[in-house]
């Protein structure tokens, strides 16, 4: 009885060695995709600040298309306005 007791119990730790082996290989495939997932985080962050960046330079060179527009807009229109003012003007006589 004494010896079926030992080897149940040889048997039982060989078991929970396997087990740990196992349990510590999973845990080091766990630490090595955390790595993967930190890394691609990482580029994923970078990506997103570059589009930022794409998207503010095309905002900001729209943004001064628009102000040159609207700056010749402006002159045309003091043009015209300067046009209306001389041609309403009566003719002076000597």
């Amino acid at each position: 009885m004494l010896g079926g007791l030992s080897i149940l119990g040889a048997t039982m730790f060989a078991d929970t060695t396997t087990d740990l082996k196992a349990d510590k290989q999973k845990l080091a495939a766990d630490n090595q995709q955390i790595k993967v997932d930190e890394k691609q985080l990482k580029t994923d962050k970078v990506n997103k600040n570059k589009e930022a960046i794409e998207t503010d330079k095309q905002k900001l060179a729209t943004d001064k298309q628009q102000k040159q527009t609207d700056k010749a807009k402006l002159e045309a229109d003091k043009a015209q306005k300067k046009a209306e003012k001389a041609s309403a003007k009566p003719p002076v006589s000597n």
